[in-house]
């Protein structure tokens, strides 16, 4: 069905991708968490993220380190305080990172090809986990994506670009002098043992959904998909990378049965 849209949101098999060269995908992310474990506890973390360092520098040869923002409520307001170390690996020409936590290992890109060729990449991620780290079991995999419409002459054609159904608050009519600021909706679709949380809508300048991204410049149109499963599995890394590419799938055709096929032209597909 290349020429038109999807039929279903899900599906059991998963649909060919089409490549984009003017993506609209700002960022792939996946995440595999674990349980909190001794070789991770912080009298030994740094020794385990030097053995993890190691296996990984031939692709991820830069290191940072950061620490991740912990937010609390106060009488005085929301408050942002340092919280646990993390351990940031970057290929050379820094467009992907590996990002290693107390309880979490998590790989994200902004110069993603196909969910083949990303399951492949954390395959060689989880191996290095695995054989230094050694979890025991992993307690929740997710794959995300974030797509972002920036372009303002495509804003202008929103009703064109995405299903109706999708539309919320751009669909309302708005006489002269009104204009539609902010408009989001979220849903969270339980598909077996797997969850599927999407988030869409428009957003003002300067607003993201996803902190750890940089703003747009200008209002933004967003379609974010969170696929994962929270399913406690056994922490073998050619598992783990073939659920990713299965969650990474229903995730694309999810996106796939959302956009039309003026929106798949907008940004290079050849329909």
């Amino acid at each position: 069905m290349a020429d038109d849209m999807m039929s279903e949101p899900f599906g059991a098999v998963p649909i060919a991708e089409m490549p984009l060269p003017r993506s609209p995908l700002v960022r792939a992310l996946a995440q595999v968490r674990f349980p909190r474990l001794v070789a991770m506890s912080p009298q030994n973390i740094e020794t385990t993220v030097g053995f993890v360092v190691e296996k990984l520098k031939d692709d991820y040869p830069i290191l940072g380190e950061q620490r991740e923002a912990q937010v609390t409520l106060t009488p005085e307001g929301v408050t942002q305080t340092p919280g646990a170390r993390l351990w940031q690996l970057r290929s050379p020409d820094e467009s992907w990172q590996v990002t290693i936590g107390e309880t979490f290992v998590s790989l994200d890109t902004k110069a993603y090809s196909s969910r083949a060729d990303f399951a492949q990449r954390l395959a060689t991620v989880l191996s290095g986990i695995a054989e230094t780290v050694a979890p025991p079991f992993a307690d929740r995999l997710g794959v995300r994506y974030t797509n972002r419409v920036e372009d303002s002459s495509l804003l202008l054609r929103l009703e064109e670009l995405v299903r109706p159904e999708i539309l919320g608050g751009v669909a309302v009519p708005r006489p002269e002098g009104v204009a539609l600021v902010h408009t989001m909706s979220e849903s969270l679709y339980s598909v077996g043992s797997r969850m599927l949380h999407a988030q869409w809508g428009l957003l003002p300048a300067g607003v993201v959904l996803d902190p750890t991204l940089p703003p747009a410049v200008g209002p933004s149109w967003v379609l974010d998909l969170d696929s994962f499963t929270q399913v406690r599995s056994s922490f073998d890394a050619a598992e783990l990378a073939s659920v990713a590419e299965e969650l990474a799938g229903a995730a694309y055709q999810y996106f796939r049965w959302i956009v039309t096929a003026e929106f798949l032209k907008a940004f290079g597909g050849e329909i």
